[in-house]
């Protein structure tokens, strides 16, 4: 029938036998004509098998043994552009790939062992990057079977395009690779499989170290909330957070882990997301270090006033310990005096102010410089008041004897 050589190139002979291998008395008719040999071998009478491929959804080829295509659905003509069956039919597969695949083969090279594999039996499936005749290139699923067309061994070829699909994948690799919290790609038992580059950065490894990693390799400090074995046991995302020991120093993580399941609920990957908090968390320590050894005394209120948090300096200068302190309202303090701002003013205009108090504390009476600093939610909502004091007493008094000293009264 031909001489084994494809104008594609492909070396098909010894594929192409034209013996009937059906036994004697076996009845292997489909519906609608179809017949099946004992091989497995789909057969057709052509009228019927150019009437289920020209209706299918998909585009459908069928390559003849002198590797041209004899016979494809009108899909096939919409989604290669052809303008006329002379485009397609009596043409070899070539036409409608590129020269080199994504993987740098030959499309050529690839076809062969794909072809190759069809005709020994197999159903072959495969991603493949398809050319439309206007030479736009595009992914696609191709799927080959070895079929009896005419009483001919041919290859009928099914092709979906999968642009839509390669698309979405295209805009999550970028935006996983463009993302600023690290992303580790785990196999199920916790092997490092790759990272985006902000793992890279965070942690000071190059991409080869860590792929040679366990996760559990990276020296942990410690962790709080669950767990990646949280997530295998759950099997499904959770939260927690971790400090780690990295090349780049100590790092605080929030950390999410996201299993990955089979059809059968099983785990085949976990993708673990962290995000590098180490700045945030610094800029607390200092913050919080700046208001506990603060020689001010400084205390801080929910938006209506109760107190949420003390420093040392407040406990010495109020004489009361901080669980007493943090069962009381602003306004419960005993003011004997003010001038200025207050924290009702504050509240109103939600802008920092200033002002004095006079304040007992026990049997002490202390006049307190007071700031009184707004800070404002998403929704520009006071969410508390941070308010410091400074002990102004001594120098009052100091002031007040230096005003007696100038104006001295004198009694006869």
């Amino acid at each position: 029938m031909n001489d084994g050589v494809t104008k594609t190139g492909f070396d098909l002979s010894g594929y192409y036998s034209t013996q009937s291998s059906q036994k004697p008395g076996m009845d292997n008719k489909f519906p609608g004509g179809n017949n099946l040999d004992n091989t497995g071998v789909i057969t057709a009478d052509s009228t019927t098998l150019r009437e289920i491929i020209d209706n299918a959804p998909v585009a459908i080829q069928i390559v003849g043994p002198n590797g041209t295509f004899i016979d494809c659905n009108r899909k096939t003509f919409q989604l290669f552009c052809a303008q006329s069956p002379d485009d397609i039919i009596g043409q070899p597969p070539s036409i409608l790939s590129p020269i080199l695949q994504q993987d740098g083969r030959t499309s050529k090279e690839v076809s062969m062992e794909k072809i190759s594999e069809a005709f020994s039996g197999k159903t072959v499936s495969f991603s493949w990057f398809h050319k439309k005749l206007n030479n736009y290139v595009f992914p696609a699923k191709v799927t080959l079977n070895h079929i009896m067309y005419d009483g001919i061994p041919c290859l009928m070829a099914s092709v979906v395009d999968t642009s839509d699909i390669h698309d979405q994948i295209e805009e999550t690799t970028s935006l996983i690779r463009e993302s600023s919290s690290g992303i580790f790609s785990l196999d199920k038992n916790g092997k490092i499989v790759d990272v985006n580059p902000a793992v890279i950065t965070i942690t000071g490894y190059t991409r080869q170290e860590l792929c040679s990693m366990h996760y559990n390799d990276i020296p942990l400090i410690k962790s709080e909330g669950e767990t990646i074995e949280d997530a295998i046991r759950l099997l499904k995302p959770v939260n927690g957070k971790m400090v780690i020991r990295t090349k780049n120093g100590i790092r605080y993580l929030q950390s999410t882990y996201i299993p990955v399941l089979t059809q059968k609920k099983e785990v085949q990957l976990i993708f673990t997301l962290i995000s590098d908090q180490t700045s945030l968390i610094e800029k607390i320590n200092e913050a919080g270090s700046l208001v506990r050894e603060n020689p001010a005394g400084i205390l801080t209120t929910d938006s209506e006033g109760k107190l949420i948090h003390v420093n040392h300096a407040f406990k010495q200068i109020s004489q009361m310990n901080e669980e007493k302190l943090l069962n009381m309202q602003i306004h419960d303090f005993s003011i004997i005096s003010k001038t200025g701002d207050t924290f009702k003013d504050v509240k109103i205009t939600k802008k920092p102010g200033k002002g004095k108090i006079v304040v007992k504390f026990g049997s002490d009476i202390r006049i307190l410089e007071s700031t009184y600093i707004p800070v404002l939610n998403a929704s520009s909502e006071i969410d508390r008041v941070v308010i410091m004091f400074i002990d102004v007493t001594q120098v009052d008094s100091v002031q007040k004897s230096g005003d007696s000293l100038r104006n001295p009264t004198f009694s006869i």
